[in-house]
Formats: C-alpha cells, sequence, structure tokens
C-alpha cells in the first residue's frame, strides 16, 4: 500500500451553494488529517476562496492542481486511491445524474465515493454493482464513509469495497455511451422523415 490514502475528485466543484458543493467533503477530510496518511485532491476548477478554506484547513493534507487537460486528469484518476462524485442538488434531478465523469472513473477500477442523494444515479450505479461508497453530503456521514474507507486501505482490504459486481464494465465507456446516443438520435430522426 501507498504511505498517503489518495481521495481525488476531478472535475469542477463549489464551496458553500451548487449541486457540487464539497465544503463538507474538506470539513470531513480535516477530522482525518490527524492520521497524517490522507490526502484530499481537486483536480479542476475550484474557486480562490475555496483553495485559501481547504488549504488553512487541511495544510498538506490537500492538493489542487487546478485545471488540466483530459489525458492528465485520467492519470490523475489512476494514481488515485478513491474518486469521490458529487451531487448535491437535492431535487428531481437527482435520480437522472449520471456523469460522463462517472464512465471515466468506472474504468479507472478504482473505489467510488458518491456524495448525495441515494437517488442520485451514480449512486444507484454504485450501490447495485458494488462499485465503492455513498454517502449524503453531511459531515458526519461523509467521515464516517471516510474513517469506514481508511480502516480497510490500513489493513490492505481497499480493493474489497469494489466487487464489480453484475457489470460489463466497456458498455459503460463514453465510445459506447456516444454510439448508443448516436443510434438513438438516427433512429428519433428517422422516425421524423
Amino acid at each position: 500500500a501507498s504511505r498517503r490514502l489518495v481521495i481525488s475528485h476531478v472535475g469542477s466543484v463549489s464551496v458553500g451553494h451548487g449541486y457540487r458543493d464539497a465544503w463538507p467533503l474538506i470539513q470531513a477530510c480535516a477530522r482525518l488529517a490527524s492520521t497524517g496518511d490522507v490526502v484530499l485532491r481537486f483536480v479542476g476548477e475550484l474557486p480562490a476562496a475555496a483553495i485559501q478554506q481547504a488549504k488553512s484547513l487541511l495544510g498538506d493534507n490537500v492538493e489542487i492542481t487546478g485545471q488540466v487537460p483530459h489525458e492528465q486528469a485520467l492519470r490523475h484518476m489512476l494514481a488515485s486511491d478513491v474518486l469521490v462524485l458529487i451531487h448535491t442538488a437535492g431535487d428531481a434531478t437527482d435520480r437522472f445524474v449520471i456523469t460522463g465523469k462517472f464512465f471515466d472513473y468506472l474504468k479507472s477500477n478504482r473505489i467510488l465515493m458518491g456524495i448525495g442523494s441515494p437517488e442520485v444515479g451514480f449512486n444507484r450505479l454504485i450501490q447495485r454493482h458494488k462499485l465503492g461508497q455513498i454517502c449524503s453530503n453531511r459531515i458526519a456521514e461523509i467521515e464516517a464513509c471516510l474513517r469506514g474507507i481508511h480502516r480497510s486501505w490500513q489493513a490492505g482490504r481497499l480493493a474489497a469495497l469494489r466487487e464489480n459486481t453484475g457489470i460489463d464494465i466497456a458498455q459503460f465507456s463514453r465510445e459506447n455511451q456516444n454510439r448508443y446516443f448516436a443510434e438513438l438520435v438516427e433512429r428519433v430522426a428517422g422516425n421524423h422523415r
């Protein structure tokens, strides 16, 4: 095992508002900072005020890389132990949310941590196929989830948190999803000619 548990969010987040509110995640990670072996990595847009808050709370336990090209983002995913998805809108859109990032995360074979309602589309898939852990966007729940992940990591059993039960990962690739969408558009367009 590596000497640090790397928990990454790849993509843009907001802090204190919006549908990808990372503030509870930052605060929960601060509660684990005393372990000295957990790092929270943000790859993507993070508001300047949030960067300052994260650094003041987490110190050396946070890495912020800013936006990077897609290929480099994929390398960051592979250099992570846990990949975080956040959707905190808490409205009727929840059940339809399966981001493009989910498909990249899925192919990485890393542990997925979905933050938001259990009804969020990607959280339903994480649970159904045993791809990792899910929790609400509450500090205490995130902390409990992270502590469980941390214990598994310390015991060398992190991989056991992802079973890929009943899922054909290739079926969910962006390429296959794009092909499916293109075929659907063709069928619909063909029916309207």
